[in-house]
Order: structure tokens, then C-alpha cells, then sequence
């Protein structure tokens, strides 16, 4: 089971931030968003960097618009 380490909340967005073992040899986390479907997006980084992840405004809103684009939620702007 996954251990559930901080949840970052942007607007109406959550970000689950998880333990997620190593990656290429280095203790890792999983930021996570969870789409509409049942679908979600993942990002992995150190874990030492949770913090600064979840103080970054700049990352954190980078994040939910690549994963948003990915699982689809975004709207296309109305053109008319």
C-alpha cells in the first residue's frame, strides 16, 4: 500500500503526493492527479524535494496543466 504523504490543494484541484520506492537508485515521490474517469497522472521526483515541490506555485500549476492535457479535462477556448 501506497503511504500517502501530503495532499497539495490548487483551486479545486488535489495533488496527492505518495512514497513511491526508488527510481534509478534514489528514494522517490509520486505527485498524482486523478482524472474524471477513473484515469490519472503521475510525476515522479526525489523525495527529498516534496517540500519544495509543494511550496512552488510555478510547479505545482506546470503539473495540473500537463496532467489535465493528458487525461483530457482541459477545454479547447471557444473561438467565436
Amino acid at each position: 500500500m501506497k503511504t500517502l504523504l501530503k495532499t497539495i490543494t490548487s483551486g479545486e484541484d488535489k495533488i496527492y503526493v505518495y512514497e513511491a520506492g526508488y527510481v534509478e537508485g534514489v528514494k522517490a515521490a509520486q505527485a498524482y492527479l486523478a482524472g474524471p474517469d477513473g484515469w490519472g497522472a503521475s510525476m515522479y521526483f526525489p523525495l527529498y524535494k516534496v517540500e519544495d515541490f509543494a511550496q512552488n506555485q510555478t510547479q505545482i500549476a506546470k503539473f495540473l496543466e500537463l496532467a489535465k492535457e493528458k487525461l483530457g479535462m482541459e477545454t479547447e477556448p471557444c473561438n467565436t
